[in-house]
């Protein structure tokens, strides 16, 4: 059965439209919808197949038509800069796609391996060949598609502080839908769940801990919001800082601002992990000598103004919670959510993935068991264990490479706009890398892969 949703009678025609109208505005769509993971255009449940089309996906499959008919015209200009970062991605892609191999060879030849796989929640199963390690990796081809053709589109700074500013709008658009979540919460009227949380895959967006509501706005579950804004809060915060205004002042204002405390309400640990490694980054930043800008008498002011608006509203969160629940209760869960994760269930289960992982890895360390055919709770293991020091290394190598283009970048143009964008953006992807470390053991997140691109993009731009 294939069931098309609320937003699908707006989107398919919208999409058709701009098709006729301005074909590569598709791409800023692709961009604007990249963090709603629990929004679909179109449910598929047949058997055991239960799919929801992500609006990232959707708008970026057309995109990919696109460009992929610009590039069959010849029309696409790609330049060696451009074709030398696009070897990274390829060769990444490459080593993923040996990967796969590895589930109908190991059996073969006697290597027994127990993996963990999506597909069975109940337990632990002999590794095979499966339908979801085609599944996956279709899913990584379409974002290392997304990253390359966006490399190759973003080539104007135009462009670039475009698809910054779309991102910003997206941010303060989340922000925004998971207050809704939480004061529908808060006074007891039902949560209009069937505009952008209607997917029929993974959506957790009723989660409540204690009297806690856990914040997931249009994300699948809150460690993927968490993410999200655990990217995104390193290019507000130093855009703000830098006063560098590629949205309205004021409305920057109310993004930095709301964007920390949604933060907060998302009670998900990978948020806590985001917003320290962020803010631990860039302190980092602004003790280096590399930019003074930052030390402005204006910058102190604001810092101290932001951060006296956010703590009153954390301190009216916190009596506001205690009021629904006792105090030892509502200290406890906190306690819980935050730092007593291990001694939990989940934390206890969370631990025994690791070793798991570990112990998958050991069996095949070259070439992993297959991509996709073991997940974990993190990246690393997750990675590690299914593509093995291949895929693995080529994906450090990969985000380094990147960053370190990123950061000399920032290092050879210090005044340079620019340069205080990439500077952003490389914190950005380095705190999204110690989230996806810590508790997200996905790479399939369009977001993701287009603020690498995007630093790739600058740097191609720029002299460095």
């Amino acid at each position: 059965m294939v069931q098309l949703t609320v937003l699908s009678y707006i989107l398919i025609p919208l999409t058709l439209y701009i098709l006729y109208k301005d074909k590569e505005k598709i791409f800023y769509f692709m961009v604007f919808f990249s963090p709603f993971t629990a929004s679909s255009v179109l449910n598929i449940d047949v058997g055991p197949l239960k799919y929801g089309l992500q609006l990232s996906y959707w708008f970026g499959v057309v995109w990919i038509l696109v460009m992929g008919h610009k590039l069959y015209k010849k029309e696409l200009k790609i330049s060696r800069k451009v074709r030398k970062a696009i070897f990274t991605f390829l060769a990444l892609w490459t080593c993923v796609l040996i990967s796969l191999f590895m589930p109908i060879i190991l059996p073969r030849i006697g290597v027994e391996v127990v993996v963990k796989s999506i597909k069975s929640w109940v337990g632990e199963v002999p590794l095979s060949f499966s339908s979801y390690n085609i599944t996956q990796f279709m899913y990584f081809t379409f974002v290392i598609i997304i990253a390359i053709f966006s490399i190759i589109y973003c080539n104007t700074r135009k462009v670039i502080y475009n698809t910054l500013r779309v991102l910003l709008y997206s941010t303060q658009f989340t922000v925004l839908w998971g207050f809704v979540q939480l004061f529908t919460f808060a006074l007891k009227i039902p949560y209009p769940s069937f505009i952008f949380n209607n997917t029929i895959g993974l959506n957790l967006w009723d989660q409540v801990e204690g009297n806690i509501k856990r914040i997931n706005s249009v994300a699948a579950e809150p460690s993927m919001y968490a993410l999200f804004l655990s990217i995104m809060i390193p290019i507000i915060l130093i855009l703000w800082i830098s006063n560098t205004n590629i949205i309205h002042r004021r409305l920057m204002n109310i993004l930095t601002v709301s964007t920390l405390i949604m933060a907060v309400l998302t009670t998900s640990t990978t948020a806590y992990v985001g917003l320290g490694s962020s803010v631990l980054l860039i302190i980092i930043l602004l003790a280096s000598p590399y930019y003074k800008r930052f030390r402005e008498e204006s910058f102190v002011k604001n810092v101290k103004v932001m951060m006296s608006i956010v703590g009153v509203i954390l301190v009216i969160f916190i009596i506001s919670a205690i009021s629904i629940t006792k105090v030892r209760e509502f200290t406890g869960i906190i306690y819980t959510m935050i730092f007593n994760k291990l001694s939990t269930g989940s934390g206890m289960e969370r631990k025994d993935a690791l070793l798991g992982g570990l112990s998958v890895f050991i069996k095949s360390p070259i070439f992993g068991v297959g991509f996709g055919s073991n997940r974990t709770f993190d990246l690393f293991t997750t990675l590690l264990s299914t593509t093995g020091v291949l895929g693995f290394g080529t994906f450090i190598y990969m985000n380094i490479s990147i960053l370190k283009r990123g950061f000399l970048n920032f290092k050879n143009n210090i005044n340079n706009e620019f340069s205080i964008i990439s500077i952003a953006l490389v914190i950005s992807i380095l705190s999204g890398l110690v989230c996806l470390f810590v508790s997200i053991p996905d790479i399939i997140f369009v977001f993701y892969w287009i603020v690498l691109a995007l630093i790739v993009c600058i740097t191609n731009i720029e002299r460095i």
